[in-house]
């Protein structure tokens, strides 16, 4: 395949990603703003404090571990699931 080509196609496919991640209902700018409403800032976050905004599919915090589980993957230093 052409480089050019090739290099196109991937830049499109990282803006696709990015207009979905920027126009998805559960975004950044709302995580932010519902961890002020708790009185909850981004330098003393612990990974239980956004459990409840960004396990943006069925199943929340279960289906993770699950998926960590199936795939093998081994959790380090101080998260748990």
């Amino acid at each position: 395949m052409d480089p050019v080509y090739q290099g196109h196609i991937r830049e499109a496919a990282m803006n696709m990603i990015i207009d979905y991640y920027d126009e998805h209902p559960i975004n950044e700018t709302q995580i932010r703003a519902a961890l002020a409403r708790e009185g909850k800032t981004a330098a003393r976050l612990a990974p239980e404090d956004l459990y409840a905004h960004d396990q943006d599919h069925y199943g929340g915090i279960d289906a993770t571990a699950c998926g960590t589980g199936a795939v093998q993957l081994e959790v380090h230093g101080d998260w748990e699931m």
